[in-house]
């Protein structure tokens, strides 16, 4: 595409992006979805190596909580698991 084009195309979505946008949003569901999932990502590759302690992750989220003054109210619920030897 040329350089003339680009331009073009930034000076119409500066003057009517957001309101286009919305158009085909309400009148056309369909074609905005299509759009939106156009411009994501088809493929996502994410991995994640470490380890957490959860007492630790535990106590400092609790003190984030009361930093920030947003103690819970009552007595917070955990989820206890044992790992078996399949799991480590």
């Amino acid at each position: 595409m040329s350089e003339a084009f680009i331009a073009d195309l930034k000076t119409v979505w500066e003057e009517d992006g957001i309101s286009a946008l919305r158009r085909c949003a309400e009148s056309e569901p369909g074609t905005f979805c299509r759009i939106v999932s156009g411009l994501l990502p088809k493929n996502v590759d994410v991995n994640v190596s470490g380890s957490v302690d959860v007492g630790s992750f535990a106590e400092k989220f609790r003190h984030a909580l009361s930093l920030l003054g947003n103690e819970p109210q009552s007595k917070m619920r955990t989820i206890e698991h044992k790992a078996t030897s399949s799991a480590r």
